[in-house]
Parts: C-alpha cells; sequence; structure tokens
C-alpha cells in the first residue's frame, strides 16, 4: 500500500512540474496588471515589464543565462525582455504553482496570485486590495 502511494505522490508531482499553467492570455494580463506591459521598465528591486526581482528568477532554471560570471547582469538582460521573462514566469510556475484558492484546479487566477505575492504567499488577502489585482482582475475575464 505504501509503495502505491508514494508512486501516486510521484506521478502527481512529475505531471504538476512539468505542465505549463501560462496561457497567452494569462502573460498579456499579468503584464498588464504589472506595469502596463511597459517594455522599457528598467530595474530597482524589481525589473521589465513583469516587474520580476532577482530572487523570483534564480529560483527559476535562469533563463538567459549565459556563464556570466554577474548572475545578476543575466537577470536583468532576461527580464528586461518580454519572452525572457515569460520563460522565467513559466519556469517559476512549474516549481511552485498550487491551487492558492482551493477550487480544485490551478489556473491564471492563481498564477497571478503566486506571480504577485511569491510561492508562499498567495493564499492571503492583502494584495486583493492592490493596483496590480484590480488591473488583473480588468483583464482576465474567466
Amino acid at each position: 500500500m505504501l509503495k502505491v502511494l508514494i508512486y501516486e505522490v510521484l506521478l502527481v508531482a512529475v505531471t504538476v512540474t512539468g505542465q505549463n499553467y501560462v496561457t497567452r492570455e494569462c502573460f498579456d494580463c499579468i503584464c498588464e496588471a504589472s506595469t502596463g506591459c511597459n517594455i522599457n521598465q528598467g530595474c530597482n528591486t524589481y525589473c521589465g515589464p513583469y516587474l520580476i526581482s532577482y530572487a523570483y528568477w534564480i529560483e527559476t532554471d535562469q533563463p538567459g543565462r549565459t556563464g556570466n560570471k554577474n548572475l545578476y547582469d543575466d537577470f536583468t538582460s532576461c527580464v528586461k525582455k518580454k519572452e525572457c521573462a515569460e520563460e522565467t514566469i513559466q519556469s517559476y510556475m512549474k516549481i511552485w504553482a498550487k491551487n492558492c484558492v482551493k477550487n480544485k484546479e490551478i489556473n491564471c487566477n492563481d498564477v497571478a496570485r503566486i506571480h504577485k505575492t511569491g510561492r508562499n504567499g498567495c493564499n492571503g488577502t492583502w494584495f486583493e486590495s492592490t493596483q496590480y489585482w484590480r488591473l488583473f482582475q480588468d483583464c482576465y475575464i474567466l
């Protein structure tokens, strides 16, 4: 019985980590909510049109990594480009996506929550009064 349970848990983990959760429409709405999809958005703590942090990028498979000694340069170069930023988000969600609102499926609302709050904060409510969340909801219609 234990072997079957372990096998089922591993099968679920492989299925979840191999899935692409972010659709084109989802990317577009997250981008719009983050910066108005400003492709010229620079870096402070967060960079690029999706406002991705260095810590977020480090937790992924680090798209755009060149082998440069300075990883931060690779990070900023990547997330300032929409395609590389989207690879970063997809990679992050393959690792950290979960059902934040317990509605039996992981969808774009979950992805948008995780993108904004990080891997451990999507169950919270603090961000629901932010401009990001209002803009996201205006854009993404279920």
